[in-house]
């Protein structure tokens, strides 16, 4: 299946091919793990269909209150034929559904039944998911996509080849496809999206309200210790030294290395030679912008004390390639009073 514009399964291929095997063998356990939005429910709802047009009678529980119903209903018939079991999200299942599920998938061994188990990554069902691998089932992990994969999802979701910045804002999804899915879902409905000759570009006229808002709702999910850390970054810039911050909140970088990890791994920071990064513009603009500008002009002027103090200059703008937007911020760009991305008085 090639990507379209929900294109859930670029890069699924080998998981396809995997459970194709299964059921072609018509016995067995598998074991879908994944983080939220990686496409576990979408590659449960295509192997299902595959397996009802192979002949295979499908059974399957609506949501996880219906889990118990289905097993009780199996543990009391033989199938009259090949049978595929689908279980989805049994990180929500009750203790008596997984203990039933525990107790029927051995007897189920020499039957033509093949169970497809789904979870999300380390929030439940574990002994039910190490009793089945210790038997000898089959398990899959959905992880992000590959950066080839993405930028190919990309171009699906964007309706043409992505500009230098519009991969930098899809980057921030960290390769999840619901994420990516959501995240172009918003551009479009804010009218971002610019197709020129087939290649695809951001709008810079116009105010992203969709799009910043999921982008707010992504970093509010952060700790608040990992929130703190980025304000204070966004006042050195859209790139940043880890010291400089660590010196700023009068800590290390040992310190706040948990922090670090957790913005670098959220996608809202990414890794460079010799400093991090903002991974887009409008990120570092909504999370400057969350810090009360009384607040921000404080921080800004400790930050000039500090590279005054080591011998840095405090009145060149950085050399970053990410301008402000805000008119007045690019005022003091032009005055020279822009420290390390922000203003200074």
């Amino acid at each position: 299946m090639s990507g379209n514009r929900d294109g859930v399964f670029r890069g699924r291929e080998g998981e396809r091919e995997l459970l194709s095997g299964v059921l072609d063998a018509g016995t067995g356990v598998v074991l879908v793990d994944g983080a939220a939005g990686t496409g576990k429910t979408r590659l449960l709802t295509e192997v299902a269909a595959v397996a009802a047009r192979r002949g295979f009678e499908v059974a399957t529980a609506q949501d996880e209150l219906d889990q118990p119903f289905l097993l009780a209903r199996l543990a009391e018939r033989q199938p009259d034929g090949p049978t595929l079991v689908v279980l989805d999200d049994l990180h929500l299942a009750e203790p008596g559904t997984l203990a039933a599920l525990r107790a029927l998938l051995p007897a189920s061994t020499h039957e033509k039944v093949v169970w497809l188990l789904a979870r999300r990554c380390g929030e439940g069902a574990d002994r039910l998911f190490a009793a089945a691998v210790a038997r000898g089932a089959v398990r899959i992990e959905l992880r992000p996509l590959t950066d080839n994969v993405v930028a190919d999802l990309v171009a699906d979701l964007a309706g043409g080849i992505p500009d230098h910045d519009l991969r930098a804002l899809a980057s921030t999804a960290r390769g999840n496809p619901a994420e990516l899915i959501s995240l172009f879902t918003a551009l479009r409905e804010d009218g971002q999206l610019v197709i020129t000759a087939e290649h695809a570009s951001l709008r810079a006229d116009r105010s992203p309200r969709r799009t910043e808002a999921l982008l707010r709702d992504r970093v509010g999910s952060l700790s608040g210790r990992a929130r703190h850390l980025l304000q204070v970054a966004s006042v050195l810039g859209p790139r940043f030294e880890p010291g400089d911050v660590a010196e700023m909140l009068a800590s290390s970088t040992a310190i706040l290395l948990p922090a670090l990890d957790e913005v670098i791994g959220a996608g809202v920071v990414t890794s460079l030679e010799d400093r991090l990064a903002f991974r887009h513009e409008l990120v570092w603009r909504l999370i400057a912008d969350s810090v009360p500008p009384p607040v921000r002009r404080a921080l800004h002027r400790e930050a000039g004390e500090m590279l005054l103090a080591r011998g840095d200059s405090a009145s060149t703008p950085p050399p970053d390639t990410c301008v402000p937007r805000c008119p007045a911020r690019r005022r003091a760009v032009d005055r020279g009073t822009w420290i390390r991305g922000g203003e200074s008085r």
